[in-house]
């Protein structure tokens, strides 16, 4: 089995590509890399259907968060009216035999999307 990946979009607008762990997921991955208590998963719906979005779901109620502008384009904040905050991965969603489950990347669809985040990173400065 190949190593997954997820995608951290860090509130500072750093992207970085790290390792899904292989057993044992769980939530506290979730928590450890996007800092937070509570998640919520939200779909990328400019990446695609099958791509979500793991985000702080209390991060608003934070003192003073900060707007995470990659992930809340991916996400369609104009469509919701609702920014995210705080640092999010994208991640995939895949059908399993006990249903929807947000799994890792692999390399290829990783490197695609991060050239998908740089090219909008650089319009987001212009």
């Amino acid at each position: 089995m190949t190593n997954k990946l997820a995608i951290l979009l860090k509130e500072t607008g750093e992207i970085e590509v790290i390792n899904v762990p292989t057993k044992n997921k769980g939530l506290q991955f979730y928590y450890q890399n996007i800092n937070c208590d509570m998640i919520t998963i939200v779909k990328a719906m400019y990446l695609g259907n099958e791509y979500s979005l793991v985000a702080d779901y209390e991060g608003l109620l934070k003192a003073e968060p900060k707007v995470n502008m990659l992930a809340s384009i991916l996400y369609g904040y104009l469509q919701h009216g609702q920014y995210l905050v705080c640092n999010v991965l994208v991640m995939k969603d895949e059908f399993t035999d006990e249903g929807l489950d947000t799994v890792g990347l692999d390399k290829a669809e990783a490197a695609v999307i991060v050239n998908i985040l740089n090219d909008l990173k650089k319009n987001i400065k212009s």
